[in-house]
């Protein structure tokens, strides 16, 4: 059956027939040419078009292979791919235990943990007693770093009585070492010095 024929049996109007005909390639003879059509086998996807020496296509087989799917049963968290040999997973089964908790009630402060045996802790009641902490009062008689006592939480007031120092002024009038506790002092608050010029010289000394 040639071209013109197959579009007449087509039921297409005979002037669009014509038209259409006219349009197909023709050899030298006038005659229609037939297309050379080629039947392909597809084993993968993407474009399929035909070799070169034909026109077309005129049977197409698609044979792509299915992957190859994994089942698959995780226990613990984390992230999961397929098997070598394998192209994906067809299905995941998740069993993965749920953690064991623990209650506790905490009396004192300080951090609360869950005991050996638990993964963490599932609520924490806190019974703390509110109570008033116990105060200390002091008095500091000396320079220094002043701290509650054992059994005490804190200082409620500390009275400051370091006793200031006795100051002397003195006055030398030979050379030598004087000290302080000489003269019933704690220090000098200022020397006087009368030596003759050829005197030897005075050396303070601080006990």
């Amino acid at each position: 059956m040639t071209n013109k024929e197959r579009l007449q049996k087509n039921n297409l109007d005979l002037a669009e027939c014509l038209e259409l005909a006219e349009s197909l390639p023709k050899n030298s003879g006038g005659e229609y040419i037939e297309p050379i059509l080629q039947e392909k086998t597809v084993t993968e996807n993407g474009d399929v078009t035909p070799d070169v020496g034909y026109d077309g296509l005129s049977k197409v087989s698609v044979n792509v292979p299915a992957p190859v799917l994994q089942d698959k049963t995780v226990t613990e968290n984390g992230t999961y791919t397929a098997d070598e040999g394998y192209d994906a997973l067809e299905t995941v089964t998740v069993e993965v235990p749920d953690p064991v908790l623990q209650e506790k009630t905490a009396t004192v402060n300080g951090d609360v943990t869950p005991d050996a045996g638990y993964d963490g802790l599932s609520k924490v009641t806190v019974a703390v007693e509110d109570k008033p902490p116990v105060l200390q009062e002091k008095t500091a008689t000396e320079n220094g770093d002043v701290t509650p006592d054992s059994g005490y939480d804190g200082l409620s007031k500390v009275t400051v009585d370091v006793p200031e120092p006795n100051l002397q002024p003195a006055q030398f009038y030979s050379g030598g070492t004087y000290y302080p506790r000489d003269f019933d002092c704690d220090g000098f608050s200022e020397v006087s010095i009368y030596l003759d010029s050829y005197a030897g010289g005075v050396t303070y000394g601080e006990d």
